[in-house]
Order: C-alpha cells, then sequence, then structure tokens
C-alpha cells in the first residue's frame, strides 16, 4: 500500500493517500475502510500506470546506472542476476503492483535452490531497482526492505587460520607436485593478495630493487578491472618471494600467463591445481585460496605488526575491516601498561 490511516486525537480515522501526483486526503469511517480505499487506489493507480513504470524498465535504468558507477565485473553480476532470476519473474509487473509478500515468497522459493550469499544479492538488486521508482515517486516504499527475517541466522564464524605449518605443508607439496605453480603459491601466501590481483600482475608492477609490488588491477571471471578497494596499493613482498621472482622466466607480459597471451584462468587453477594440491598435502579439502590471504594477515598480527599495515598490506577499504577480521589476535596488554602512565 502506499497510503496510511490514521487516527487523530477526537477519534476521527483518515486516509493520507499520495502516488505520483495523485493525492488523496480524506475521512473514514473505521480504519478497515481506510485499509480499503488505499487498496482501491493502489489497483486504480496501477492499471492506469504506463508501460514505462515496470520493473522491467526500471532495471533497465538501474544497469544503465550500475554500467557507469561499478566495476565491470560487478555490472555483469547485476546483469546476470536480473535476467535468469528477476526479471523473469518481475519483469512485466508494474512496480506499484509487486508487494512485499509476493517478494518475501520468491525469496525463500530461491532459498531453496541458491545460496544464502545469492538469494541475499537477489534482495540487494531489488532493492536497488525499487529505490529508483521511490526516487520517481511511483512508489512510496521499497518492498524489498524488511525482510532479513527469512534469512537463516548467520553461524559465529570460529576464526581458525592456517598455521604456519599448514601453510609451509601447502608450499611444500606444490613445489613438488606442481613446481610450475610454486611461485602463485608462494606469492599468495607471502603477500596476502586475492588471486584476481595475483592473477592481474604484469612484470612491470614488480620491482625487485624495492621488494614491493603495484597492485593496481583485478581479474574477476575474465573481466580486467580495478582492485577490489578500487584504489592501487603497494605491497612489500618477502625475501624469499623476491628471490623466486628474480629467477622466474618471463614468457609474457603477465607473471602468470594462460592461453592467448591472457592471464591464467582463476576458476581452472583454482579446480586442476590449488584443490588437488590442498588434498595432496594432507589437509581439509574445505581449505579455500582465501585462507592464505587469512594465514598472512594473522601471522603479520602475531608477530607484532600494527593494524594500519597490515590493512594497507591486505588493501582492506579500512582499518575497522582488519580489526573486525583478525583484531582478536592482537596480544592484549597487561595492567602495566596502565601503571606507565603514571611514569
Amino acid at each position: 500500500m502506499s497510503g496510511r490511516v490514521y487516527q487523530q486525537s477526537n477519534g476521527d480515522y483518515y486516509v493520507d493517500y499520495k502516488r505520483g501526483d495523485k493525492r488523496v486526503y480524506r475521512k473514514v469511517p473505521s480504519k478497515l475502510a481506510g485499509t480499503t480505499i488505499i487498496k482501491k487506489l493502489d489497483a486504480e493507480f496501477g492499471l492506469h500506470v504506463s508501460q514505462k513504470h515496470t520493473f522491467k524498465a526500471y532495471a533497465k535504468d538501474y544497469l544503465k546506472t550500475a554500467k557507469v558507477r561499478c566495476k565491470p565485473s560487478t555490472y555483469s553480476d547485476y546483469k546476470g542476476i536480473l535476467n535468469t532470476h528477476l526479471l523473469p519473474e518481475f519483469g512485466n509487473k508494474p512496480v506499484v503492483n509487486i508487494s512485499k509478500k509476493e517478494i518475501r515468497l520468491f525469496l525463500q522459493k530461491k532459498l531453496e535452490l541458491l545460496s544464502v550469499s545469492t538469494v541475499k544479492h537477489l534482495k540487494a538488486v531489488l532493492s536497488n531497482v525499487f529505490g529508483l521508482a521511490i526516487e520517481d515517486e511511483i512508489i512510496n516504499d521499497n518492498p524489498a526492505l524488511g525482510l532479513s527475517k527469512i534469512f537463516p541466522k548467520k553461524k559465529k564464524s570460529s576464526n581458525k587460520f592456517l598455521t604456519k605449518e599448514e601453510v609451509t605443508k601447502i608450499l611444500e607439496t606444490a613445489k613438488t607436485e606442481k613446481p610450475e605453480h610454486f611461485l602463485l603459491f608462494l606469492l599468495l601466501a607471502r603477500t596476502g593478495l586475492r588471486l584476481g590481483e595475483a592473477l592481474a600482475l604484469k612484470w612491470k608492477d614488480i620491482d625487485l630493487t624495492k621488494r614491493s609490488i603495484c597492485v593496481q588491477r583485478s581479474i574477476v571471471r575474465g573481466i580486467i578491472g580495478s582492485p577490489k578497494s578500487h584504489e592501487m596499493r603497494i605491497v612489500d613482498m618477502s625475501a624469499q618471494l623476491a628471490s623466486e621472482l628474480a629467477k622466474a622466466e618471463k614468457k609474457s607480459n603477465w607473471l602468470f600467463p594462460g592461453k592467448k597471451n591472457k592471464p591464467l584462468n582463476g576458476d581452472t587453477w583454482r579446480k586442476k591445481v590449488f584443490k588437488p594440491i590442498i588434498v595432496k598435502s594432507g589437509l581439509p579439502e574445505s581449505i579455500k585460496i582465501h585462507g592464505l590471504r587469512h594465514a598472512f594477515a594473522s601471522f603479520l598480527i602475531q608477530n607484532n605488526e600494527n593494524l594500519k599495515y597490515v590493512s594497507d598490506q591486505l588493501g582492506h577499504h579500512s582499518i575497522q575491516i582488519t580489526a573486525d577480521i583478525y583484531g582478536h589476535l592482537v596480544p592484549r596488554s597487561d595492567k602495566s601498561a596502565v601503571d606507565r602512565l603514571d611514569d
């Protein structure tokens, strides 16, 4: 509904309805009567909504905005979500006729088929599309908001990261079983780079003299764009990594070349190289590539590096993100720290 029924201090009920240029304000005999009038007005308004006010039309406008504001990979995600899931369900419906209940039932059905994170993305895109209709004053409320209770409660993370021994085991196994891929394993473990950032590296990004790496692009599903933080950053490298890079053969402009002078395919590498190495290492198959990033950060903190440095190395948007994930690893000072204030 796009209006409200309220009761004045004298007990009289009134309807206050607004949709686009249409405004209705009138006295009604009861709250139920007011609700009925609002539903009728919604239906009448919906019948006269032009084709440009369909969900499909607003989805098209949303994609135009996303193409300008978002990374190519993110835009591709949004387009896929709309074409695969949302447009088949809501495309030809006027946005004024799509109810919160309808969206709730749709999302609950999707939860039976898709992961929670995927369905949350569907909900987010729905909400963004309806947001444009609100800006145009076609609807007053966003029917995709306030539905968080349909999602199962998130289990609290145990924050268990790979140990130094486990990372060493992975690196040793990679060097023995897949020596041609050892450098990528080592780089991930010693820099904390995301896989997409590592695969998008070029030799010109490597400065062996300063032992640093310039991270200025990322590749996601074959699309090259900026890093997740949208900012270039300089990452330090260890002496071992610098030594291995110095010995590496430069077969391409890309540090890790794939076919047709393109970067190595991340999905293929994950399935055909990373997973088999984890299995060969005797470690749980549930270990993900991101585990090397978490391990890198945890080792730095355990070595008493400050959170700001760790955050900069990881390329987090803010130090708060770093603190939320790894803050529990920071050693807690004892009372002597307070006592030193008196010195």
